[in-house]
């Protein structure tokens, strides 16, 4: 499964009543018809766009991949468990993560946007994933 479909799946698990995804376009200024076809495997969105969404709830991009594999490996769950995936369990069974945890924790929103070193951590935390799938 690739990982854009993880990120949806953990997207879809936060929509509720409160949380839709016209409130998510507007606050993140993404046209409407955009995040739809993105929630309906449509489209696809970058992975800067994936990290904003993802700091709207108050996660990284990555844990956003690991709610999505976890709810994949779960049979799809109706919600996600929104505590954070990142806990020593997840960082043992996968150690690339330690990696990309301890160096996402030292990096403010600003430096990850604009940091080469994070967005290829963020490229080959897609290929281990990818690499689990096999």
């Amino acid at each position: 499964m690739q990982t854009t479909e993880y990120f949806r799946k953990a997207l879809l698990s936060f929509l509720n009543e409160d949380v839709t995804q016209s409130k998510i376009a507007d606050a993140l200024k993404i046209q409407r018809p955009l995040m739809n076809d993105f929630l309906k495997g449509r489209r696809n969105f970058s992975e800067d766009r994936k990290e904003t969404i993802a700091e709207y709830f108050g996660k990284t991009y990555l844990d956003m991949l690991l709610i999505g594999h976890n709810l994949v490996e779960k049979g799809n769950m109706k919600k996600a468990d929104k505590r954070s995936v990142l806990s020593l369990k997840a960082t043992e069974k996968y150690p690339v993560l330690k990696k990309i945890v301890d160096i996402s924790n030292v990096l403010s929103a600003e430096d990850k946007a604009e940091s080469y070193l994070y967005k290829t951590l963020i490229h080959n935390i897609n290929s281990e994933l990818l690499k689990m799938e096999e």
